[in-house]
């Protein structure tokens, strides 16, 4: 299957500042949802927050209070947005409370309970993200979200939590997540592999889920890196894509090379560079030889640099043999 190029328009972006200020006194605030910021209700954890990560889907487990630092808060609730094996489950109003402090926590079951399915539905790879919404004592709410700014409208959007109240120094529980994964050990990780979907970019085929095909996951110069051995099955591009792999078996690198563009698309064009998407969580869990990329692409012209083009979003999904 052909891939279609996209061309990319750079535009430059407008930047806003938010100025800040020591005092409390709206008059003094230029922007409003600064002042928003400054003077809003906000939740956090007595204790601990919930770990980045349960290494078994049977003994998810946790249990703390939530508190009110400013003794603003009337109420405070919890929206889960689960990803089971692909699959988006939110459940509205996971937790909710309405005096402070008050006890909150979950466990497998209470999970899979809330989202309508069994524990044994859960498995590795799976995310559990939460936003709590709270409301002051005037009834002004704010969102566990931090805001965003349009630089095409001019408006800023998204929720009102400052994203620097979200530190682990907060303990905040305005807004958390974990991810059922096991720990990354490097010589569990290492050998062939099989892929099950590279999403139309593996080179056989002219541009092929690559299905069947293999290739090696072989150490890298860390302990916590891994190179995947021309995974897209380029004849022209040595690919040996370097990836870190996180304690608990998150995926990341940077730009590198995939394969020639001619081999999936057109010619004219340089090689096809990779990254993992920012926003995305790609995985290397080790104690189930289980591989997902999720990336941007970028290419260019034929003869400069691979930049000004894309054939926009892909995976690569790969099972150890």
């Amino acid at each position: 299957m052909k891939k279609n190029i996209k061309f990319l328009l750079f535009v430059f972006s407008l930047a806003v500042t938010f100025s800040y200020v020591s005092c409390t006194d709206e008059n003094k605030f230029t922007n409003p949802v600064t002042f928003g910021l400054e003077n809003g209700a906000f939740a956090t954890f007595n204790d601990e927050v919930p770990a980045a990560a349960y290494p078994d889907p049977t003994e998810i487990n946790f249990s703390d209070a939530i508190t009110d630092p400013n003794k603003t808060m009337t109420d405070y609730s919890v929206k889960l947005i689960a990803n089971l094996s692909g699959n988006t489950i939110v459940v509205e109003d996971f937790f909710t409370a309405t005096s402070f402090p008050a006890q909150m926590g979950f466990t497998s079951q209470t999970l899979a309970t809330a989202m309508g399915v069994e524990v044994s539905d859960i498995s590795f790879g799976d995310t559990f993200n939460f936003v709590a919404t709270v409301t002051r004592n005037d009834g002004t709410v704010f969102t566990g979200i931090a805001p965003a700014f349009d630089d095409d409208t001019l408006i800023v959007s998204g929720g009102n939590t400052e994203p620097t109240l979200q530190v682990s120094n907060y303990k905040s529980a305005m807004q958390f997540n974990f991810i059922i994964a096991c720990p990354f050990v490097l010589d569990d990780m290492i050998g062939t592999y099989s892929v099950i979907d590279a999403n139309g970019f593996h080179a056989t085929g002219g541009g092929s889920s690559g299905a069947g095909e293999t290739f090696e996951i072989v150490a890298g110069s860390n302990s916590n890196e891994i190179i995947l051995v021309n995974p897209f099955g380029s004849t022209i591009v040595d690919a040996r894509i370097a990836v870190t792999v996180s304690e608990f078996g998150i995926a990341t690198f940077d730009w590198q090379d995939a394969f020639q563009t001619s081999e999936i698309c057109c010619a004219g064009y340089t090689q096809t560079q990779i990254r993992t998407i920012p926003s995305a969580t790609s995985l290397a869990l080790a104690c189930t030889g289980y591989l997902e990329i999720k990336f941007n692409t970028r290419l260019g012209l034929a003869g400069g640099s691979p930049s000004g083009y894309s054939f926009g979003d892909g995976f690569f999904k790969a099972q150890k043999n």
